[in-house]
C-alpha cells in the first residue's frame, strides 16, 4: 500500500470544510460529518465488527518484498450528516487514511493463519490459504457508524432513495454524494487533524 500521507496532508490542510447544508454541485470540497447507518451493518470479514463499510484485501507473496492481490472486496454504502445535511460518499476510487483497520500475515508452518482468517479463505476460495506453503497478509478497513470522516471530492446529485418522488423526474428529492474528480482521487481520513 503506497504511503499517501502527504497527499491528504496537501489535500485536507489547504481547504477549510464546507456544511453539507452549503453544497454546490460540481465543486471540489472537504467536508466533515458523523457516520450513519442506513441499512443494517456488515460483518467486517477479519474482524468480525459491525460497520457501515469494510475494504478488504489477501496478498499473497510472489517474491522478496513483492505482493500480488488476490482478494478484493469492498462492500457497504457511506453516509456522513452534520447539523445541517448528509452526503454520500462514493468509496470505490477513494484514496483512504483510516485508522480502523486490523491486519494478519501468515508466513509458514510456524505462524498460521487465525481462526478468521481461516474462515476468510475459504469464503474467498484462496487456494493454499490453509496450507501454510504460501505466505499471505490481509489487510482491513472498517468504517463504523459514529465514526468522524473527512473528505474532498466533487460535490454531484443522484436521486435519494430515502426521499419521496415529486409529480414528475424533475421534481423527485435529490441527494449529494462526493466523487472523485475525473483525474484525481476522492481522500477519505478519520484523521482529527485534517478535521479543521
Amino acid at each position: 500500500m503506497k504511503d499517501t500521507s502527504s497527499e491528504f496532508e496537501s489535500v485536507f490542510a489547504r481547504r477549510h470544510p464546507v456544511a453539507l447544508d452549503a453544497l454546490v454541485e460540481h465543486a471540489f470540497v472537504k467536508v466533515v460529518g458523523t457516520v450513519r447507518a442506513i441499512d443494517e451493518p456488515l460483518t467486517a470479514p477479519l474482524s468480525g465488527r459491525p460497520c457501515v463499510y469494510y475494504a478488504f484485501t489477501i496478498e499473497e507473496k510472489v517474491s522478496f518484498g513483492d505482493w500480488a492481490e488476490v482478494v478484493r472486496d469492498e462492500q457497504g454504502e457511506v453516509v456522513i450528516a452534520d447539523e445541517g445535511g448528509r452526503v454520500r460518499i462514493e468509496m470505490e476510487f477513494a484514496e483512504r487514511d483510516l485508522s480502523n483497520h486490523a491486519s494478519e500475515e501468515v508466513t509458514g508452518p510456524f505462524h498460521g493463519p487465525s481462526d478468521a482468517l481461516e474462515v476468510a479463505f475459504a469464503r474467498y476460495e484462496v487456494e493454499g490459504g490453509s496450507s501454510l506453503t504460501h505466505a499471505y497478509r490481509a489487510i482491513e478497513y472498517v468504517i463504523e457508524p459514529g465514526d468522524i470522516l473527512v473528505a474532498a471530492g466533487i460535490v454531484h446529485t443522484e436521486p435519494d432513495p430515502e426521499g419521496g418522488a415529486g409529480e414528475g423526474f424533475r421534481d423527485a428529492r435529490k441527494r449529494f454524494v462526493l466523487r472523485s474528480p475525473n483525474e484525481g482521487a476522492l481522500y477519505v481520513s478519520d484523521a482529527p487533524s485534517f478535521r479543521t
